[in-house]
């Protein structure tokens, strides 16, 4: 219900309404800049159109297993698209980074004015975080779900809770089958979570270490669940693979 409130009052907004427009400038910009570029990366690229592309979301990846799983997943579409493949790569890039874009201009709503918010998405949609739309490589997926991340943190570190902790995990463990190092953005959120918790009073040792472990649950059980939807049982393979390194290694 409260979503429901918070995006009628959005919408009622003409300033907003002009924000999602000029996203939409902002895509027709972008295309137009990419829509005829060749693959620049073409090592990488190749290495993961193979993988998205030439097999099932469960079978074993053919050309090295990078847990990329929900890349993969979502990517294998552009099978659809035939030989135009690459160009369909492109526009899935395309409304990924402009989501990313749009919760970029969310979250400086909460610290600017909003033309000051405007400015800063118009100039984050027109850096060179943009090139990464031409490419067959998943980080205009990744960009959405860190930004996906931002937003959770944000929430979670205004409503200390339990509940919102674990969402923050799940974005996390979501986003670490695009790209794995969305596990390092852990230790920041870690990190913020310990400060924020003990130096309020309301929360304290139990609420911190609580929510720390509502955190780390929220994460592992997004992996473990969504891996195993998107990628069957070589995405909790990898998942062991990284605790068991990790646990030779602090053996040593």
């Amino acid at each position: 219900m409260k979503l429901a409130t918070d995006l009628k009052t959005f919408f009622s907004d003409w300033r907003n309404l002009l924000a999602l427009g000029t996203l939409g400038a902002i895509g027709a910009w972008v295309y137009s800049r990419v829509w005829m570029v060749n693959p620049a990366i073409l090592g990488d690229e190749y290495l993961y159109s193979i993988n998205a592309r030439k097999v099932g979301p469960w079978d074993p990846a053919p050309v090295g297993d990078f847990s990329n799983y929900l890349f993969n997943f979502v990517y294998q579409s552009t099978n659809l698209c035939g030989g135009a493949f690459y160009t369909c790569g492109k526009i899935l890039n395309l409304v990924f980074f402009l989501g990313f874009i749009f919760i970029i201009f969310i979250v400086a709503l909460r610290f600017m004015p909003f033309w000051a918010a405007y400015a800063f998405m118009i100039a984050a949609g027109l850096s060179p975080l943009s090139v990464y739309t031409s490419m067959f490589l998943p980080e205009s997926m990744y960009f959405f779900f860190i930004g996906l991340l931002l937003l959770a943190v944000l929430k979670a570190t205004t409503e200390f809770t339990v509940r919102n902790w674990a969402i923050a995990g799940a974005v996390i463990g979501i986003a670490s089958l695009v790209k794995p190092h969305a596990w390092l953005s852990a230790i920041a959120v870690g990190i913020t979570l310990v400060v924020i918790g003990l130096t309020q009073k309301h929360v304290g040792f139990k609420g911190t270490l609580f929510s720390g472990l509502a955190l780390v649950g929220g994460a592992v059980v997004a992996r473990i669940v969504v891996g195993l939807a998107v990628g069957g049982t070589k995405a909790l393979g990898f998942l062991w693979s990284v605790l068991r390194r990790g646990h030779n290694r602090a053996g040593r």
